[in-house]
């Protein structure tokens, strides 16, 4: 089993909780565990970044239909699309 399947599938077995405490809110988790909610997306994956660097990890947001997102999709941070930004 992938890292990232690991990851799915405890995020699927959380789900009722997460909905019940979290919903709204965006969770990681890696290795299979729950790291934590973020009001922010942004929050999340500077999180899951400083943490666990380039992944695998999952990033979700609770009580939200999932969308794909390209594997070239990388995490930006929001003030890099500032004049004078990375």
């Amino acid at each position: 089993m992938t890292a990232l399947r690991r990851d799915i599938e405890a995020y699927d077995r959380a789900r009722p909780e997460l909905e019940a405490k979290h919903r709204g809110k965006w969770v990681v988790f890696h290795s299979g565990s729950f790291v934590g909610a973020y009001r922010e997306f942004e929050s999340a994956a500077s999180e899951a970044v400083e943490r666990f660097g380039s992944g695998p990890y999952l990033i979700r947001q609770v009580g939200v239909e999932t969308i794909q997102l390209s594997s070239a999709m990388i995490f930006r941070p929001a003030h890099a699309h500032r004049a004078g930004g990375v």
